[in-house]
């Protein structure tokens, strides 16, 4: 059996800060004097002292969706689920790419399906949560791909890791893929691979901007290869005051095909696509098609993080 790791592919930074601290905190790190984890509902909510972090669907058919991950202040960084019809999403709420749900690993050719659009289930089978020593929320979860007609293409250990620091949040996403025994191909495609929709402010046709870390800016990201990408809007927290958040991917340096492709809308999606190359450049030049032979594994890890928003 080969084993392919990739070490931790993203970073998320969300929080109203300047550009410059936004991308390089250097806050002391201190935990809540209590984090906890409310159950029901097949939902996962996480909770630093009386405020709410983060809530992980756990249900089967929802792949352990991250549904919203707030900043300090109850800040919502992502775009309301439009597929949970037991929390509406508020009025005038966008209602394009309902499929994109959350903080979610999707790609849009796994054996020539398109998970992406929801052509195929990644399915819970189990999970489980403790509290580490160290801190925070682990929470761990083995899931199934499975092709439309139920075939079984690979299965997943995730690992979703939330620490609701007083000053910042972090969430780390690990995955851990491995073949059945007839292999599975990760197409070159431009739908993929870990991602998240954000709120609508962060569109640029509202207040948002972006840029990476070679000094692109807004719609100039898409498909480039990049250290980080960063996104900034107002958010407003619990009473509705606004401050700005931002919003940042930091690629590791480890990791294959460094710094990743970015598939960066300006309608708020943001996805690290380490297998898009083609499917960027439009050029018909080098592919970007990964392949896991037979019960082959590849190891991924995302992470997120979210300081105090500054007005």
């Amino acid at each position: 059996m080969n084993d392919v790791f990739i070490r931790p592919l993203g970073a998320l930074l969300a929080a109203a800060l300047p550009w410059c601290v936004a991308c390089s905190s250097t806050a002391p790190v201190v935990l809540p004097e209590d984090v906890a984890v409310r159950t029901g509902d097949s939902a996962l909510l996480i909770v630093g002292d009386t405020e709410a972090v983060a809530r992980i669907l756990v249900r089967n058919g929802d792949q352990l969706l991250v549904q919203q991950f707030m900043a300090p202040g109850g800040r919502k960084v992502l775009r309301p689920d439009l597929k949970d019809e037991t929390r509406p999403a508020p009025a005038g709420t966008t209602q394009d790419h309902p499929h994109q749900r959350g903080i979610r690993v999707a790609h849009g050719d796994v054996n020539g399906h398109h998970f992406w659009e929801e052509k195929g289930t990644i399915d819970v089978v189990s999970h489980n949560f403790d509290l580490p020593l160290e801190g925070g929320v682990r929470v761990d979860a083995m899931l199934e791909w499975r092709a439309p007609n139920g075939d079984l293409l690979c299965t997943e250990n995730r690992v979703v890791s939330v620490r609701p620091f007083t000053d910042r949040r972090e969430l780390d996403v690990e995955i851990e893929l491995s073949a059945t025994g007839n292999g599975v191909t990760f197409g070159d495609e431009k739908d993929g691979f870990l991602g998240l929709r954000l709120a609508d402010a962060f569109q640029f046709s509202h207040s948002g901007r972006a840029m990476d870390s070679e000094g692109r800016h807004d719609g100039d990201l898409w498909g480039k290869s990049a250290r980080w990408v960063a996104y900034a809007a107002p958010l407003p927290d619990r009473k509705g005051v606004d401050a700005e958040v931002t919003v940042a991917f930091l690629d590791h340096p480890d990791n294959p095909r460094y710094p990743t492709r970015w598939h960066a809308r300006p309608y708020g999606l943001v996805a690290a696509n380490p297998f898009g190359l083609s499917a960027f450049d439009g050029d018909g030049g080098s592919r970007g098609d990964l392949r896991l032979a037979s019960y082959e594994k590849i190891k991924f890890c995302l992470l997120y993080t979210s300081p105090s928003p500054r007005d």
